[in-house]
């Protein structure tokens, strides 16, 4: 059997055939030439691809673009990937083919009405706080905290700062989910997701400015360093992340800030934690009791939504001009993180602006803060707790290592990998302090390796409260009693406490009465 010799003809290829029946091919060929096409050539040319790309499926259609670019290219084009899309993708058939998977964003409250009436804001922060405590077993402060954050998520372009909400707790069915439910029904344009990428999160919070409500932190985010950057920068009213988009690479800044309601099992990355206003969720017991959260629930929630949005347009212009005052048990980032709550609280007048900063103190004072410091600081603590009076001007290294390897409940005895802190682990955690050990004769006339104790006071002086944190972290300092004054200029001077019963009745009783416990009840 004789072999049948091959076709010299090649095949028709579509594309080619397609850049050849537009006109494109040879405009690109005559630029080759030193002919530059006119304006009104090359824009026939698109339209006539454009109607010849329609019927193609979207692997085709994706070959038909490379191609049509790089000969746009040739044809002295100098953004042909904007030109041909421009002129080609919207009438591609991308939407109407189905190949576009997901669902179009919407929010719960796109289609709401504005509250018809002025709304008193006392009274709708209060029946907000009541609704989270009627729901869920809440840490003390927590409802305050719940309550304001919902409507400063209405308020958020009047805020410099957009703390982010942190629900944590150390098991799961703890009411995280739960919380989140209720914020979903309440804020501004709630988007709720139990996984999100760094390329997604940037485009929707430029596209659309919604509350953003994570669920299932822990099962993501802790390896994703990208991720954590982006959620950072958008605590800034000016964070923004800078991307090269498209084809030619253009580079883009896109607007990161927005809300953002955080839920995992554990503790959270610390520059998270460190932007955030936590609340540690805890199992209810068999003794309290909350009502169930189901879709009726959910729906009557809509006028307490549709009214935040009404105070919040009534007041934006005034929360841009606050300028509230801090607590001064609150570090720099705690003030910042509550500094959009207290102005919404001064904001509101009555009780409000006092049950926010004694939630604040609560939930982030120097006690609260402690709980969660880095490992570092938690170090320097420590070493701040064990050294003596007769230790005189210097330590040895041994010595100070044993006094922390010591202490009951503190990580210093199994810190690398199970086993006790070394005296090089130990020099490479207080080196970043300016602390260095270095050879000395101690007291006894013995020659080792220890610190100077001059080395430690400048750290203690920058990373450490004044005195160490012992007790209950004083709530008296406000309407000027002896322990501190925290009403300055232009401040909004913090209302009494009513002794009314009825000033009471918008307010959870098993949340906020009961501020004065610091330590919060069993949840």
């Amino acid at each position: 059997m004789t072999a049948q010799a091959p076709s010299s003809v090649p095949p028709s290829d579509p594309v080619e055939e397609m850049l050849r029946k537009s006109g494109l091919a040879l405009l690109a060929e005559e630029a080759s030439e030193g002919r530059v096409p006119s304006a009104e050539r090359l824009e026939s040319a698109l339209v006539s691809l454009a109607e010849l790309a329609k019927p193609l499926a979207k692997i085709r259609r994706a070959v038909l673009r490379e191609r049509a670019i790089s000969v746009l290219s040739k044809a002295g084009s100098g953004s042909p990937a904007k030109l041909y899309d421009a002129a080609v993708e919207p009438h591609s058939g991308t939407e109407s083919s189905g190949f576009l998977a997901g669902t179009e964003l919407s929010f719960p409250d796109d289609d709401d009405e504005l509250w018809p009436s002025l709304v008193d804001g006392a009274a709708l922060v209060g029946e907000l706080a009541t609704t989270f405590g009627r729901y869920a077993v809440l840490p003390a402060g927590a409802a305050t905290a719940l309550a304001l954050w919902s409507l400063h998520t209405h308020t958020i372009e009047a805020a410099n700062f957009a703390p982010r909400l942190a629900l944590i707790s150390p098991v799961k069915r703890c009411g995280k989910t739960l919380v989140l439910a209720i914020l979903e029904a309440i804020t501004r344009k709630p988007l709720s997701t139990a996984n999100v990428t760094p390329a997604v999160l940037f485009r929707v919070v430029e596209k659309a400015r919604p509350t953003l409500l994570v669920d299932e932190a822990d099962s993501f985010l802790s390896e994703r360093d990208e991720l954590r950057g982006i959620l950072n920068a958008g605590f800034s009213h000016d964070g923004r992340v800078l991307r090269c988009v498209g084809d030619d690479a253009e580079p883009r800044a896109f607007r990161c800030f927005g809300a953002l309601g955080i839920a995992a099992i554990g503790r959270l990355p610390g520059t998270i934690e460190d932007r955030s206003i936590l609340i540690n969720m805890k199992r209810k017991t068999s003794a309290e009791t909350v009502q169930r959260f189901r879709r009726p629930e959910r729906n009557a929630l809509v006028d307490l939504r549709r009214r935040c949005a009404r105070w919040a347009a009534d007041n934006l212009s005034d929360l841009r001009l606050a300028q509230p005052t801090s607590p001064p048990e609150l570090n720099d980032r705690a003030s910042d993180k509550w500094e959009p709550l207290l102005a919404i609280a001064d904001r509101l007048g009555d009780r409000w602006p006092l049950l926010a900063r004694k939630a604040a103190l609560i939930l982030s004072g120097e006690r609260a803060d402690s709980e969660t410091e880095d490992m570092g600081v938690e170090l320097l603590r420590d070493v701040r707790l064990v050294l003596r009076k007769d230790d005189g001007d210097r330590i040895a290294s041994e010595e100070l290592l044993g006094r922390l390897v010591g202490l009951e409940g503190r990580p210093w005895s199994e810190i690398d990998r199970g086993r006790p802190m070394t005296t090089n682990v130990l020099a490479r955690m207080l080196a970043p302090f300016g602390a260095k050990p270095k050879a000395m004769r101690l007291g006894d006339g013995s020659l080792k390796r220890g610190y100077e104790l001059s080395t430690f006071e400048d750290a203690f002086n920058r990373y450490l409260p004044k005195t160490p944190v012992t007790g209950e972290t004083s709530l008296d300092s406000f309407g000027g009693s002896s322990n501190g004054q925290v009403q300055r200029e232009n401040s909004v001077a913090p209302a009494p406490r009513p002794t009314s019963p009825r000033d009471h009745e918008d307010v959870a009783p098993v949340t906020d009465d009961n501020l004065k416990d610091t330590r919060g009840h069993a949840s």
